[in-house]
């Protein structure tokens, strides 16, 4: 996954391999296990895959709320507190995504 996000060239060579023999050893909290694993490794070599989803969310409930609250005459803190959260989440994921740039060094697209 490392030399994938990085935009490495990844070949898959076919392996031999035979039946399993008895049971699985695989939990469900396995899973969970496996998905942090997902997260923590998108987060580091790509960070705004998860900052800018979650901002661009905050950000458009914020404004909805806003044009809601515009309409009945009363802009609550819900609506401002939504759009400066989106915001604190991009420039969050700006800074992530800036270090991860600069600890990966310059040939992390495979340029």
């Amino acid at each position: 996954m490392c030399m994938l996000a990085s935009g490495h060239r990844v070949a898959y060579l076919p392996i031999v391999y035979a039946k399993r023999i008895g049971t699985s050893k695989i939990r469900a909290t396995d899973f969970f296990r496996f998905m942090t694993l997902v997260f923590r490794l998108t987060v580091y070599f790509q960070p705004l895959r998860v900052f800018m989803p979650v901002a661009m969310l905050l950000f458009a409930i914020g404004i909805g709320k806003g044009i809601y609250d515009i309409f009945l005459d009363n802009l609550s803190e819900t609506a401002v507190l939504g759009v400066l959260g989106g915001i604190m989440v991009w420039s969050l994921g700006m800074i992530a995504d800036m270090i991860a740039r600069m600890q990966l060094g310059p040939d992390r697209r495979g340029r």
